[in-house]
């Protein structure tokens, strides 16, 4: 079977470029490092919110669907793939998906790092939602209440 033929999605970091130029001056390294850390800083604070702004659609979720809306443009989702897909960006982190999936369809992550489940949902074909242990709710219970919407 062909790539187009699977089943599955592979997520695939991009190739490394070879870089044969010298490194930049280490003044210009720290400048760079100070300014990608304002910038996610400022990226988090400010966008957040918007993601926030989006939780009380959840309750006209139903209606919405009943309306046509595909549950990939649901507003809560398309909130939530933007705030991923930015934060990768500033993080420096970019991918491309492979393949194709339809719903319904389980996503296993190895947690290689803490931004796992942020390329999964930024970069995932398809409409995401998480399952975790229910013990595991209560370390943090105004965010993970909301799982339970």
């Amino acid at each position: 079977a062909g790539d187009s033929e699977r089943d599955y999605l592979t997520y695939v970091p991009p190739r490394p470029v070879a870089n044969l130029s010298k490194p930049p001056p280490k003044l210009v390294y720290i400048l760079l490092t100070l300014i990608r850390f304002v910038a996610t800083w400022t990226y988090l604070l400010t966008s957040i919110w918007l993601v926030w702004l989006t939780i009380p659609t959840v309750l006209i979720n139903p209606i919405l669907q009943k309306m046509g809306v595909p549950v990939f443009w649901l507003p809560i989702d398309v909130a939530t793939r933007w705030f991923a897909k930015g934060l990768l960006f500033l993080a420096g982190i970019r991918g491309i998906t492979e393949g194709a999936a339809k719903e319904p369809t389980v996503i296993v992550c190895n947690h290689l790092s803490a931004l796992d489940s942020f390329a999964v949902y930024g970069y995932s074909p398809i409409s995401m939602r998480f399952i975790m242990k229910r013990s595991i709710m209560w370390f943090c219970p105004p965010i993970f209440v909301l799982a339970r919407i």
